[in-house]
């Protein structure tokens, strides 16, 4: 039997859904990036540390790049904006946000993967 060969990246198609969901998190990392950024020395004054508010920043930011990885159909990209979830939930608890507050932040990467699940096999 022959194997049909893997469909080109670009006969690929995303689902609505998928699609949907990445340019709502593409918004939310632009938005916490400028957020965090231009927080940095503000949010002080309510308890935030400087390092605390530029980590998440950079963290919004690689989020980005992870984000432009999964449009390319790149698991690095899910793995990534998991790794990051997760180093920002650490950072949200040392910096005294709430445990409910900080579990909030998960739904992002399980929504993601809700999504991605159907067109798993496309993703290299």
């Amino acid at each position: 039997m022959v194997e049909a060969p893997a469909p080109s990246p670009k006969a690929k198609k995303r689902s609505v859904g998928l699609t949907i969901w990445l340019w709502l998190l593409v918004i939310g990392a632009i938005f916490a990036a400028i957020a965090n950024f231009g927080g940095a020395f503000t949010f002080a004054a309510f308890g935030v540390p400087t390092w605390a508010s530029i980590l998440l920043g950079l963290l919004a930011v690689a989020n980005l790049v992870f984000l432009y990885y999964i449009f390319q159909w790149k698991m690095l990209g899910f793995q990534g904006i998991v790794a990051t979830t997760v180093i920002a939930f650490i950072v949200n608890l040392i910096i005294g946000v709430g445990f409910g507050s900080a579990l909030l932040g998960l739904i992002g990467p399980v929504v993601l993967y809700l999504f991605m699940r159907p067109q798993w096999s496309m993703f290299k």
